[in-house]
């Protein structure tokens, strides 16, 4: 018996633009040290932050699922990142509001479904 639950999908180490016809929006530093992917699912904006430093082969992930356009905005604001790749920060907040704010419409669901 197979347990495609219990299998985990690993990140590849380099994205591409090919990575986000298919798993969604990649953003990459031109150095190559930070990625960032974004995928609206179900449960909102899912977000995962890779960063190798520079000094060592030390590697950073960090995934999240924000439900809600002030929780990423607090998200973002806390990231030190935006200091050090400010266009790829603002690229982030770009793309992420624009995920979530598809997620966030409401869908009418009194219209679907009278009070009888």
């Amino acid at each position: 018996m197979a347990r495609d639950w219990l299998s985990v999908k690993k990140p590849k180490p380099n994205p591409t633009s090919a990575d986000a016809n298919k798993d969604g929006i990649v953003l990459r530093s031109d150095d190559g040290r930070l990625f960032y992917w974004l995928r609206a699912t179900r449960a909102g904006l899912w977000v995962q932050r890779d960063r190798w430093r520079h000094d060592s082969r030390a590697r950073l992930v960090q995934s999240h699922v924000f439900c809600s356009n002030a929780a990423f905005a607090r998200w973002c604001d806390a990231d030190t990142v935006r200091f050090d790749y400010p266009i790829v920060f603002s690229k982030l907040q770009r793309e992420g509001r624009a995920l979530l704010n598809g997620h966030e419409r409401p869908t009418n669901a009194a219209a679907d479904h009278p009070a009888g």
